[in-house]
């Protein structure tokens, strides 16, 4: 399987040549009025933004790949890190918004940007790595209990930030007034310069929280994993003869075909997680005669299925 990453460079060449065109532009024009060059003092500072932003994206695309071949996870992103890297040694995968973040079992984490089928790569080394938690289910919960607190406590702070860039860009819309460029007075630009610094001063702790958020967002997602895991392998299996059990990649439903007695039919089971994460009966099905009449209905409709029944994507529990 390969990684599938963004790699179009035209905005970010754009950017960079709006950018380099502006400080072209202030220079020209600080070499005929430096009274006015001195008063567009925040625009160079944009540009040299604009540019360095450009540069660093275009870096981080460049010579980026992720391939998993035979067993083996191989990786280079962010400026040439590289992972390297058995499927056994992995733990757990998630992605969301094109970010790919994979924890191993030694406690390594590594975050892969960028990634267009990302979603498709977590749940391949999901479904193709052997993982056991021995965590009990009341201490999971009770950890799970504990950073969501945190996150909450968190929170509060992200949309402080961005209130406050809301606040800063109003106070600076009626400072200026309807001024265009041209017409802004010395006192104007010193405004703008003020507003821009404060943006910028204001990015810094935003940044931060939000690899906070981010961070404890994950944690709660893997210790959910973990959760699941834990309650399809131990929850007591329904009652009657169950002759399969299936799961999918992220342990997020259980599935039990359950024979009925003293004949060839049988039924099943779908059992799924609660906003408290209990495990609980969702469905029960029909009753199939035989194999082939389980078969011939999935093959005819199988979006009539309460589960995604693709057998690429299931995962069968050994009984005990």
């Amino acid at each position: 399987m390969e990684g599938i990453f963004k790699k179009k460079y035209l905005l970010d060449i754009l950017f960079l040549f709006l950018g380099a065109s502006s400080i072209g532009l202030y220079l020209f024009i600080a070499s005929v009025d430096t009274q006015t060059a001195h008063e567009i003092i925040i625009f160079i500072i944009l540009s040299i933004l604009l540019c360095s932003i450009s540069i660093i994206d275009i870096c981080l695309k460049h010579n980026t790949y992720l391939r998993i071949n035979d067993h083996h996870l191989s990786a280079r992103y962010h400026f040439y890190k590289k992972i390297e890297c058995d499927l056994s040694e992995i733990e757990f995968a998630s992605s969301a918004f094109g970010i790919l973040t994979l924890y191993l079992k030694n406690g390594t984490s590594y975050t892969v940007t960028g990634l267009e089928n990302g979603h498709l790569i977590s749940s391949f080394i999901l479904k193709n790595i052997d993982v056991a938690f021995d965590q009990p289910l009341d201490d999971l919960f009770r950890e799970l209990s504990i950073l969501k607190n945190k996150h909450k406590r968190i929170l509060p702070y992200f949309f402080i930030f961005i209130s406050l860039w809301i606040l800063f860009f109003i106070i600076f819309i009626n400072l200026t007034g309807d001024k265009e460029f041209y017409e802004f007075t010395r006192r104007d630009w010193t405004n703008i310069s003020i507003f821009g610094i404060l943006i910028i001063l204001n990015f810094l702790p935003f940044f931060y929280i939000s690899i906070l958020v981010k961070n404890k967002t994950r944690c709660i997602e893997r210790l959910k994993y973990k959760i699941q895991w834990t309650a399809i392998k131990f929850t007591p299996l329904p009652d009657g003869n169950i002759i399969h059990v299936f799961t999918d990649s992220a342990y997020s439903f259980r599935l039990c075909f359950i024979r009925v007695p003293d004949c060839q039919s049988f039924y099943y089971t779908l059992e799924k997680f609660d906003k408290s994460l209990s495990l609980i009966k969702k469905y029960i099905s029909e009753v199939y005669k035989k194999k082939d009449d389980f078969l011939i209905v999935l093959e005819k409709d199988p979006e009539s299925f309460p589960f995604d029944p693709n057998p690429d994507k299931l995962i069968e529990i050994a009984l005990h």
